[in-house]
């Protein structure tokens, strides 16, 4: 049985409401949020399931347009517990040095966690943000789901559609869901001669 998570954040909520002029940055946020989840997951599972790994995210190399602190402070806790509850409390072995029998616990363990997070991340970014996601014009969603593809995978496509990833994914992840979508649109702009990728 899954152990749930009850994700409060409001300083990080807070940031991003601070931010509703400026879609593309509310975006950025919520896409560096969803990035980190997989990695602090795999990092946690290197370690017993009580120690704190260090996580690249709070290296001073790295830079995050929002604090990441509280949410990684969040993660590393349910971690702790869930992994406590699933008698999943030993460091797992590398992948590299184990066969692919060894290293199926190790996947369960990172895929039912990591969607665990996502998926209460997704809800709560829904939940708290919902009015100013319905108060943007289509300009501004568009701007929004540039960041968030920005802000997950530090790359983005030149046009987006003016519906908000965050409203209409559902159950997807938020990054192919938006794929699937610039694609078209991306192809078609080549087709005319224009660029599809920003060059950023």
């Amino acid at each position: 049985m899954a152990c749930p998570l009850h994700l409060e954040i409001p300083l990080t909520i807070s940031i991003l409401r601070s931010k509703s002029k400026r879609p593309f940055d509310v975006g950025q946020g919520c896409g560096e949020l969803a990035q980190i989840i997989p990695i602090v997951v795999t990092r946690h599972l290197d370690k017993t399931h009580f120690d704190k790994p260090k996580l690249f995210p709070c290296d001073s190399t790295h830079e995050w347009s929002l604090p990441m602190d509280e949410f990684l402070h969040l993660i590393t806790v349910y971690l702790q517990h869930a992994r406590a509850a699933d008698n999943a409390k030993a460091p797992f072995p590398d992948d590299l040095h184990v066969d692919r029998k060894a290293r199926r616990p190790r996947k369960v363990c990172r895929t039912k966690y990591t969607k665990i997070i996502e998926d209460a991340l997704k809800e709560k970014l829904k939940a708290d943000l919902i009015d100013i996601f319905l108060r943007w014009d289509a300009e501004s969603t568009r701007q929004f789901n540039k960041g968030f593809d920005w802000g997950h995978n530090r790359q983005a496509w030149v046009e987006y559609p003016p519906v908000n990833v965050a409203l209409e994914a559902g159950s997807e992840d938020w990054s192919e869901w938006l794929k699937t979508r610039c694609e078209p649109l991306g192809r078609a702009r080549v087709k005319r001669g224009l660029r599809s990728i920003e060059d950023w």
